[in-house]
């Protein structure tokens, strides 16, 4: 359905848990294209989802829906952060050393990790800092 609305013109495209029910290998893909395409046409996102990792890849500003006394909830953005970290893995793969990351380079280092077969250990070191958002 999100392939059917982006091959509109469209502004905004609003998916509620959209990669419900995807295999590991088609939401992935599924996800690259519809923030490639999205960006491309300039379309706005409200991607409602119970992944966080969904949510921070696709999007560049997060808000979540807190209940309030009167349980009518309100929006509250969440700050983004940025990392200084440092990937070592047991294989030869060029994320090694150190570098900053936004989080679309993170969580693509994170997905490369997962997706070779030849890493059987990782580990991921430094610090998470909040950027005025």
């Amino acid at each position: 359905m999100a392939f059917l609305a982006l091959a509109k013109d469209v502004k905004l495209l609003i998916a509620d848990e959209a990669t419900e029910g995807l295999d590991k290998n088609a939401k992935p893909r599924v996800l690259d294209l519809v923030r490639e395409i999205s960006r491309h046409q300039g379309c706005s996102l409200l991607w409602i989802s119970h992944r966080r990792d969904e949510i921070a890849f696709l999007t560049d500003e997060v808000y979540e829906l807190s209940p309030d006394q009167d349980h009518t909830g309100k929006l509250i953005k969440l700050p983004m952060k940025s990392f200084k970290c440092q990937v070592e893995t047991d294989s030869n793969e060029y994320f090694n050393g150190d570098s900053h990351h936004d989080k679309d380079g993170l969580l693509a280092i994170i997905g490369n990790i997962f997706l070779n077969p030849s890493i059987s250990y990782f580990q991921i070191t430094g610090t998470r800092n909040q950027k005025e958002s």
